[in-house]
C-alpha cells in the first residue's frame, strides 16, 4: 500500500500551534497586501494565540519573518507582470495523480506562462532543497491541474523559504517534465497500491514527519498478526527453540551463574 501524507489543521501541541500561527500571520500579510478581507484570518490568529503560551512570546519574530515572506512572494508576483494572480493558502486536489490525496499550498502565483508554488517552512533545522522535492512537485501538479487548464503553462517554479535559517531554494522545470514525473513516478505508485491510505500529520518541522505514516504501517502489521495469531505463535515457538539450541541469545540465568 502507498501511504500519502498531508498537513492536518487541527493542531494540539505547542509546536504545531506555533507552525499554524506562523502560516496564518503570513497569510494575513499577503491577503492584506491584496486589499482583501482579512477578518477570517484575524479570527484564526486570535484563536491560535490562546492555544499555547510560547506562541505569544514569539509573535514578534513571526511578524518579522512574515514581512520578509510577503516581500519575497510579492516580488515573485511582480516578476510575472500584469495580470498575474496570487492565491493564498490554496487547497490543491491531487486526486488525478494519487486518489484521495490533497494538500494546501502557502502561495500559488499564476503568470501568463508560468506557475510558481511557494512553501513556507517555519521550523528550524537543516535546509530543505526544492530540487527534486516530491512534496513540492505534488503541490505543483495540483496547481497545474487547478490553474493550468484554461491557459498555456510552459514552466513551473517551486520555491521553499525557511526564514529562521535563511534558506531560499528553488527549482524550475517545464510543465512537460512535471507531468512526466507525475505520470511515471507518482501515479504508478498509487495505481499498484491496493489502497492509498492518508496519514495526516501536523508536525511543525524542517522535514515531513514520518511518524503518522509509520504508525499506520505498524497498526496494519499488528492487525495482520492478530488475524493469524495461531500461525505466528507457532513460528515464534519454533524460533525460540532454534535460538535456545544454538545459544543465539544470552539467558538471564547465565548472568547469575
Amino acid at each position: 500500500s502507498a501511504v500519502m501524507e498531508s498537513r492536518c489543521p487541527d493542531a494540539e501541541s505547542d509546536y504545531a500551534a506555533e507552525g499554524s500561527m506562523a502560516h496564518a500571520v503570513c497569510a494575513l500579510r499577503l491577503t492584506a497586501a491584496q486589499g482583501r478581507d482579512t477578518s477570517a484570518i484575524e479570527e484564526e490568529i486570535a484563536a491560535l494565540a490562546g492555544t499555547a503560551d510560547p506562541v505569544g512570546m514569539k509573535r514578534a519574530e513571526m511578524d518579522r519573518h512574515a514581512d520578509d515572506y510577503a516581500e519575497m512572494v510579492l516580488g515573485l508576483l511582480a516578476e510575472e507582470g500584469e495580470g498575474a494572480e496570487l492565491h493564498v493558502e490554496t487547497p490543491l486536489d491531487l486526486d488525478d495523480w494519487a486518489p484521495g490525496s490533497f494538500g494546501t499550498s502557502d502561495a500559488v502565483i499564476v503568470g501568463r506562462t508560468r506557475i510558481t508554488v511557494v512553501d513556507y517552512k517555519y521550523g528550524t533545522g537543516v535546509p530543505v532543497s526544492a530540487e527534486g522535492n516530491a512534496q513540492m512537485r505534488m503541490y505543483a501538479l495540483g496547481a497545474l491541474s487547478e490553474f493550468g487548464v484554461e491557459r498555456y503553462v510552459d514552466t513551473v517554479r517551486m520555491v521553499i523559504w525557511q526564514p529562521r535559517i535563511s534558506n531560499y531554494s528553488t527549482e524550475e522545470i517545464t510543465a512537460r517534465e512535471l507531468v512526466d514525473w507525475g505520470e511515471n513516478r507518482l501515479a504508478p505508485l498509487a495505481r499498484v497500491a491496493d489502497h492509498v491510505l492518508l496519514a495526516r500529520s501536523d508536525m511543525a518541522s524542517f522535514v515531513d514527519s514520518l511518524v503518522a505514516p509509520l504508525s499506520v504501517i505498524n497498526a496494519l502489521i499488528v492487525a495482520v498478526g492478530m488475524s493469524r495469531r495461531d500461525e505466528i505463535e507457532q513460528t515464534f515457538n519454533k524460533l525460540e527453540r532454534i535460538w535456545e539450541e544454538y545459544d543465539v541469545y544470552e539467558k538471564p540465568e547465565d548472568d547469575i551463574n
